[in-house]
């Protein structure tokens, strides 16, 4: 049975061996940032991580972040990989719900273009585009 799981920080490099290969998939494919950025983040306190974990073992990972604007408190989903995704999508309806807890007014995340259409059922709605050209 899936069941999902806030990584506390004390937790994160305990848990990194099994939480990295996974997040491994999608970290660094902007050129933003590496899993040691990640790690990073995640041990200062400026990323939060939720495990859904099929008994033991973790099958996804999602990494956030509280952002606060000029105008709201918006809650990130940076990073979210995992196998399975119908089985636990429906987890983001409980980071969703932390992230309101937390004082947030809105959620969003950036990723490939399939994510517009999974999380449209969701109430998600694309807001902006981004495009990037290497110099």
């Amino acid at each position: 049975m899936l069941e999902l799981r806030s990584l506390p920080r004390e937790q994160v490099m305990p848990a990194w061996p099994d939480i990295a290969p996974i997040l491994a998939r999608v970290v660094g494919k902007d050129g933003r940032e590496d899993l040691l950025d990640v790690a990073g983040g995640l041990l200062k306190g400026e990323y939060q991580a939720y495990i859904i974990v099929d008994g033991p073992r973790p099958v996804a990972v999602a990494v956030t972040q509280i952002l606060q604007t000029r105008h709201e408190k918006l809650g990130c989903i940076v990073y979210v990989a995992g196998d399975g995704l119908t089985d636990w999508l429906g987890f983001i309806d409980s980071v969703c719900e932390w992230c309101k807890a937390q004082g947030c007014t809105s959620v969003e995340g950036t990723g490939r273009k399939g994510w517009e259409r999974i999380l449209k059922s969701r109430d998600f709605d694309r807001v902006t585009s981004t495009i990037r050209k290497r110099l």
